[in-house]
């Protein structure tokens, strides 16, 4: 798909892709979070559009409602059985007027489309969803996925997805995301980070604004949660066809009975992991260090187009097995494997005897039904750490889940110790089964059916009663020792707007067997699911259809941007490393065609952020009078300007280094390195001027130009 693509956010025809930002408004109920994106469209080009793009949304969330304002007029969808929406949508568009449709593409996946945008015309397209939260031995984290990472199949399809549907990148895609939490109840006074994004906090007297600027959506955004209380409640949302309920609580252990843990490690070095994937990666292997004692056993594997067993025998963690074996295999892996054969690697590992699996991995594979028939068959419980900027949070929480086992992620600037400590935690302690919640209420109609869990993390179910609550509920579970507990919310409390009943519903729908009550309900729910869309029409006058000539529009995929390797925080000094291919990256805008051999040929060097000359201070960039002779004072060598450009976090995606030298070579440059090199540095300092300092790429651009040959 990359190959059939101009440089530049156009079409093969020329016009320019809509999109131009996104946005999150986020609210926590209790451990519900009300989540609405908004994402922005303008149509610059001559003649009416279509466009369609497939995103990420979490795997878990609920989407509750969909609505879009299309040349000034806002309109509310409704949910349609999917081939009646399509049906609706397509008349719509062919009889020149505007409509837009949101489907389920796959787990996690959703696809909007945009009929009939006119030129010059704005588009507003808001999205609301309800994601339940998971507080983990006191952390509750949030990701908002804002980009799909490529994934493997063997056959190199996108097999679940409609052609419309795939998922394209483009290195030059470029959209602004920002986003903002308020959080409420126990999260409010929880210590605040979000790793790899700029965050600034307003605490309150009744909640905590969290809020996220800056950002591309080219990574998760993440909001992590440490120190929080357990939460314990009960809500619920009456309207006129009975009452949604919602109940969190968590069981306490008790008296904490730990047991060995014996496990095989299987670490993903598939192609899709190289670069700084590969070195959270390894971080994490590393980590098991302060986890495992010589109570516990291990063997190690990696995978990729292959498996490779580098610890066979399950070998207990002394501190002479840990040196000798087991950290000498781990700085030996690299990314080196080609694809990621995961359901061949977990039969694999299978054979080496531990019933438990720590699976370390971006995920990044299509066939997820197939791994979770396989941990099904074989016993094994796997236990997913996603690592990378986007990991496949849809296949590896779903194949962690339906295993018995438990799923952490972690972003490239998150310590991989927390995540890892909490899994290892999980593997020594018995599961509490699966809890009994008592609702002893006899206006119930439905309840959610209750999922194993570990001690120490919470549990949250659902249940529709036929009128409002008039009993607490119980939640009853066996502590480490096997002892039988029981606990309850203080009181019940009233919930407003439609959350609360769409994500009950939600859950309701997934009981269901029969596909056409399956349909009848979701319809009536106004629900997005695998069978039903949701769309909405906007309907033009006869004197907006005739100013567009009668044209059917023309249908623009919008690309995704390329996963970060290096998100923004990185490459300001957050990690105190960086992957090898990304400094020679930025080393090929500034150096000539000898010094790239050279530096290729020369051992890896520590370009860390504790670089003495890494700290070096340049003058501020604010525009005031006098500030382009003292920048451009400090601004002397290419040195300068390399550490001047990390300074700014203007990083360049390796693959647009292979892109620009792809079109180089194949356009006849004369010196096919050095005219990438320079499209290179164009891209870096477009970024710095996206983000409103035209003016200071402009002038250092100049700079560039005196100090190269």
């Amino acid at each position: 798909m990359m190959d059939e693509m101009k440089p530049g956010l156009v079409t093969r025809e020329g016009t320019p892709v809509p999109l131009t930002s996104l946005a999150w408004e986020a609210e926590n109920t209790g451990l519900l979070l009300h989540l609405k994106c908004t994402q922005r469209y303008r149509n610059e080009g001559r003649g009416p559009i279509e466009a369609v793009y497939t995103f990420p949304v979490p795997i878990e969330a609920a989407v509750v409602s969909f609505s879009a304002t299309l040349g000034g007029i806002r309109r509310t969808a409704r949910a349609m059985k999917r081939s009646k929406a399509e049906e609706t949508y397509e008349n719509a568009v062919e009889n020149g007027d505007s409509a837009a449709m949101v489907e389920y593409a796959d787990d996690g996946l959703l696809t909007a489309n945009l009929g009939n945008i006119a030129p010059g015309e704005d588009a507003l397209v808001e999205i609301e969803a309800v994601l339940p939260l998971h507080w983990l031995s006191g952390t509750v984290r949030i990701a908002i996925p804002t980009v799909v990472a490529p994934r493997y199949s063997r056959d190199g399809s996108e097999e679940p997805l409609l052609p419309h549907q795939q998922v394209e990148t483009n290195v030059l895609a470029s959209y602004r995301a920002e986003a903002r939490f308020t959080l409420t109840g126990p999260l409010a006074a929880a210590t605040i980070a979000a790793p790899g994004h700029r965050m600034a906090v307003s605490p309150g007297k009744d909640s905590t604004v969290v809020r996220i600027t800056g950002a591309k959506a080219d990574s998760d955004l993440i909001l992590l949660l440490s120190d929080v209380p357990p939460v314990n409640g009960a809500w619920f949302a009456a309207d006129g066809d009975g009452c949604a309920a919602c109940v969190t609580l968590t069981p306490a252990s008790g008296k904490l009975v730990s047991q060995p843990a014996a496990f095989s490690i299987l670490a993903d070095c598939s192609g899709s992991m190289e670069g700084v994937s590969i070195l959270k990666a390894q971080e994490a292997l590393a980590a098991l260090t302060e986890c495992l004692s010589d109570r516990d056993s291990v063997t190690l594997s990696r995978f990729g187009s292959a498996t490779e067993v580098l610890i066979p025998k399950p070998s207990r963690f002394t501190s002479v097995f840990s040196r000798r074996d087991y950290l000498p295999a781990v700085r030996s892996i690299e990314a080196d494997l080609g694809g990621t054969e995961m359901e061949a690697a977990l039969e694999r590992v299978q054979e080496l005897g531990p019933r438990d699996v720590l699976l370390i991995t971006d995920g990044e594979v299509w066939d997820s039904d197939k791994l979770k028939a396989l941990a099904d068959r074989s016993g094994m419980r796997i236990f997913a750490l996603g690592i990378g900027a986007a990991p496949a949070e849809s296949v590896l929480r779903s194949l962690a889940l339906s295993s018995g086992g438990s799923y952490e992620a972690a972003s490239p600037t998150e310590d991989m110790r927390e995540p890892v400590r909490r899994l290892v935690a999980r593997m020594r302690l018995p599961a509490a089964g699966k809890p009994s919640l008592s609702w002893r209420d006899p206006a119930l109609v439905w309840a959610s059916p209750p999922q194993g869990l570990f001690l120490n993390d919470s549990v949250t179910l659902f249940g529709w009663l036929s009128d409002r609550p008039t009993a607490l509920p119980s939640l009853a579970w066996r502590d480490s020792e096997g002892k039988k507990q029981s606990a309850r919310p203080e009181a019940w409390a009233e919930a407003t707007g439609p959350e609360l009943r769409r994500a009950a519903a939600r859950v309701r729908f997934e009981e269901i067997t029969d596909s056409e009550e399956q349909e009848a309900f979701a319809e009536q729910e106004s629900l997005l699911t695998p069978c039903t869309s949701l769309v909405l029409v906007r309907e033009r006058t006869e004197e907006e259809k005739r100013a567009s000539g009668g044209a059917l529009p023309e249908m623009i995929r919008v690309p995704q941007m390329e996963v970060s390797e290096r998100p923004e925080a990185e490459m300001r000094g957050i990690l105190t490393s960086e992957p090898r291919g990304a400094t020679l990256l930025r080393q090929r805008a500034l150096l000539d065609t000898a010094e790239i051999e050279a530096e290729l040929a020369s051992p890896c060097e520590d370009r860390s952020s504790e670089n003495p000359s890494d700290q070096r201070s340049f003058p501020d960039d604010a525009l005031e009078e006098g500030w382009e002779r003292e920048l451009a004072q400090s601004l002397q060598s290419a040195e300068d300007l390399e550490i001047w450009l990390k300074s700014r976090g203007a990083g360049v995606p390796e693959a647009f280094w292979k892109k620009a030298l792809e079109i180089c070579e194949r356009d006849g440059a004369g010196n096919p390195e050095e005219a990438a090199c320079l499209l290179c540095l164009i891209w870096a300092l477009i970024r710095i001027a996206d983000q409103g300092e035209s003016r200071l790429a402009f002038f250092v651009l100049l700079r560039l130009l005196l100090l190269r040959p």
